[in-house]
């Protein structure tokens, strides 16, 4: 799903939804100044990344070093399979970040530059996560090969054996 939004620089912007997996993760990609940050949400972790290109971190876990978390996190993590929890990512005006799952902040972070993301992937590429399951290219109209200024996406890492689902979407351009 991509969103668009011409006003982020002064607003920031927020994903929530309803979120039960039990395979892989999904990430937030969020608009920041002149380019995307991007937060991976997976079973044991949480990952705050700004590549120039997505394959750079992939469906890995993304760099955990990034976010602070809370006491509340261990009351969270690790995710249990099929079980549903409601997630809030937000990145404000400021590069202050805060991820939410059920309510309870999670962790927090800080972006200070961000370039925006190249969602090529060639056939001879490899990235963390990558499976033999995986198609090599994001393809589509809507979808496009270099994000620009103002576009927000959520991702859903491919399935290899099991499921994961996204409910109650929502996508605020300021908070």
């Amino acid at each position: 799903m991509l969103a668009g939004n011409s006003a982020f620089d002064a607003f920031g912007s927020s994903w929530e939804f309803d979120y039960q997996r039990n395979d892989w993760g999904v990430q937030t990609v969020h608009p920041f100044k002149n380019g995307h940050c991007v937060i991976t949400l997976h079973r044991n972790s949480l990952g705050l990344d700004t590549p120039a290109r997505w394959l750079e971190i992939g469906y890995g876990g993304g760099t955990l070093s990034n976010l602070v978390h809370t006491p509340a996190y261990t009351n969270v993590f690790p995710l249990v399979s099929g079980a549903s929890y409601h997630v809030k990512t937000a990145v404000d005006a400021g590069g202050g970040v805060s991820i939410f799952l059920n309510s309870l902040l999670v962790a927090s972070g800080a972006i200070a530059t961000a370039r925006a993301i190249d969602f090529n992937v060639n056939t001879n590429e490899d990235y963390p996560g990558s499976s033999v399951w995986d198609t090599r290219q994001f393809t589509g109209t809507s979808f496009p090969t270099n994000w620009q200024k103002g576009y927000a996406g959520l991702i859903l890492e491919p399935v290899d054996t099991g499921s994961n689902r996204v409910s109650s979407l929502k996508y605020l351009p300021g908070f």
